[in-house]
């Protein structure tokens, strides 16, 4: 079964999509945020724990089936992604 068609699945991809979005905006409007000492890859591995922290109790009661390592990594893969495609876009 494909991760991205349960709702854990949605929930993460989506989370991760906004998460990508919002930092390549920020960068994007922030340039000087660039040589802080948080890089912006570091903001979907951050989502993606507070995600865990968030879901991991109503995996654990079993009302929502768990996602694989694999359905995170290619969420903060593709966050990441985003993120710099939108902050050098045009540039």
């Amino acid at each position: 079964m494909n991760d991205f068609t349960t709702v854990t699945g949605k929930a993460f991809a989506a989370l991760m999509i906004v998460v990508g979005a919002a930092s390549g905006a920020v960068y994007r409007a922030y340039p000087e945020l660039s040589t802080s000492a948080i890089p912006s890859f570091v903001w979907p591995l951050l989502a993606a724990f507070v995600f865990d922290l968030w879901s991991r109790p109503m995996i654990a009661d079993e009302k929502w089936p768990p996602i694989t390592t694999q359905t995170r990594f290619i969420g903060v893969i593709f966050a990441t992604i985003l993120g710099v495609l939108i902050t050098h876009a045009g540039a």
